[in-house]
């Protein structure tokens, strides 16, 4: 552009180098910036640099008017040609981006999810239930939520499937207890695989009163499972802690003590049984 703008000043019109500056003026829509505002106020800069060598340089005709078709059609065709060149230029390397940005969001989302999901039972990991938890809370806190349902979970003599059956077998029952949850629970609530064979699940805005017998029912369902080891049928049973919070501030560290002590005491009076206490 500077080349041809100086060698219009400097020569004058009709030599072909208003063509360039022309060809040259038309590529800034394809080759500047998003912007249309700085688009637009770049081209009408250009445009009155152009009227303005115009106005002041003389335009000489320095060759046989009987080529003038020839001077058109010359002009148009570099014109078009050199936009179309930059113009599928463009949508070649604006697809590529294209891709290349959705191959980055895909990466993202997998990697988000193998650091937010655990992998053998598809459940959420610790570190991202620590996070819902301590929000949910805090909106609990603040009146944004009318109540909290805090369940911990554990398989009960976990260690003894594993050690007769194998860490592989170990895994299937994991798999299940977290296919068994995914299905009775609300899509709203969190399930987590706490660590382990302890699972701790989340609900909010729960129907007073009901959090004891739904809990029960998934305990006896997951009694009722029927593992098949070495030819061995096998039965398994858990444990739940459920901490119901309708009416009072709580913390973090609260909570989750609660719901854990209320497992604890399960675990010691016979296993296979929810021990449910409102605060």
């Amino acid at each position: 552009m500077l080349f041809a703008t100086l060698a219009i000043i400097k020569i004058g019109f009709g030599y072909g180098f208003e063509l360039l500056f022309l060809i040259l003026m038309s590529t800034d829509v394809f080759l500047m910036d998003d912007n249309i505002f700085i688009k637009m106020l770049v081209i009408f800069f250009e445009a009155a640099i152009f009227f303005r060598l115009l106005i002041t340089k003389k335009f000489v005709w320095n060759f046989d008017p009987a080529v003038i078709d020839f001077y058109i059609l010359n002009f148009l065709a570099y014109f078009f040609s050199v936009n179309v060149v930059n113009y599928s230029s463009l949508s070649f390397f604006e697809i590529k981006n294209k891709f290349e940005n959705m191959k980055l969001v895909e990466e993202k989302e997998r990697y988000k999810k193998i650091a937010e999901y655990d992998i053998l039972t598809g459940l959420v990991r610790k570190f991202y239930m620590e996070q819902q938890l301590d929000e949910a809370i805090d909106d609990y806190n603040c009146k944004r939520l009318d109540n909290l349902v805090l369940i911990f979970s554990d398989i009960d003599d976990f260690k003894n499937i594993n050690d007769t059956y194998g860490h592989p077998n170990g895994d299937i029952v994991l798999a299940r207890i977290g296919a068994i949850f995914k299905r009775n629970f609300r899509k709203d609530d969190i399930i987590c695989r706490w660590g382990g064979e302890e699972f701790l699940i989340l609900m909010k805005n729960f129907r007073k009163g009901f959090a004891y017998n739904i809990i029960d029912k998934l305990r006896e369902k997951v009694s009722k499972q029927n593992f098949s080891f070495d030819d061995v049928n096998v039965y398994i049973t858990m444990t739940f802690g459920v901490c119901a919070v309708y009416d009072s501030k709580i913390t973090y560290e609260e909570l989750i003590k609660t719901a854990d002590d209320l497992l604890y005491e399960g675990k010691h009076s016979g296993k296979n049984k929810v021990v449910y206490k409102e605060i």
